[in-house]
């Protein structure tokens, strides 16, 4: 499948879990309740997420930049479990961005 690789303005913080240095991402208008972790290691991956890049760009660009092999699959995953949680500007994501305002909309409290 493929993703819009394009990460939504999200909140990040730092944080560790089972003794894991990384960030967590966060939805700071609440389209999402979910929160992500991402480890140190996957941070630089999140900052070439811009719309601008395919996956194999990215792939490319990790490599000349950061010296570091990360396979297709790797990225695959990455971006499919933003995507699920809504952190990505995709198809998904404004489909379900599209329901909620609707029912804020129609909502007769507020």
């Amino acid at each position: 499948m493929v993703y819009n690789t394009c990460l939504r303005n999200l909140e990040a913080y730092p944080t560790e879990q089972n003794g894991t240095l990384g960030i967590f991402l966060r939805d700071p208008v609440r389209y999402t309740e979910s929160t992500l972790f991402i480890p140190n290691g996957l941070v630089p991956l999140l900052q070439l997420m811009d719309g601008s890049r395919s996956l194999e760009d990215i792939q490319t660009e990790v490599l000349q930049r950061f010296n570091r092999e990360i396979s297709l699959e790797e990225l695959g995953q990455l971006t499919e479990t933003l995507d699920r949680g809504y952190f990505l500007t995709s198809n998904a994501f404004l489909m379900h961005q599209k329901n909620i305002d609707r029912e804020f909309i129609c909502s007769p409290l507020r």
